[in-house]
């Protein structure tokens, strides 16, 4: 069986080299609660002045469970 996760990605643009490097802040199982944590962490970012951004992603998950009949 497949699921669709739900992941919060912030990239920040603070590390030495030119390559900016993602981290996962939190994944959820629906779409609405993971925007809501991208808008809240974005808005967070805003008054503190720093240069992340943040970003939805969804991941196709399969469990591997195989039926055999």
């Amino acid at each position: 069986m497949e699921y669709i996760i739900y992941s919060v990605v912030e990239i920040d643009f603070h590390w030495g080299s030119d390559e900016p490097r993602p981290s996962i802040i939190h994944t959820y199982a629906d779409f609405k609660e993971a925007v809501t944590k991208k808008d809240l962490c974005k808005q967070i970012a805003s008054l503190d002045k720093s240069r992340k951004q943040y970003q939805v992603v969804s991941i196709k998950v399969d469990n591997g469970s195989k039926k055999t009949d």
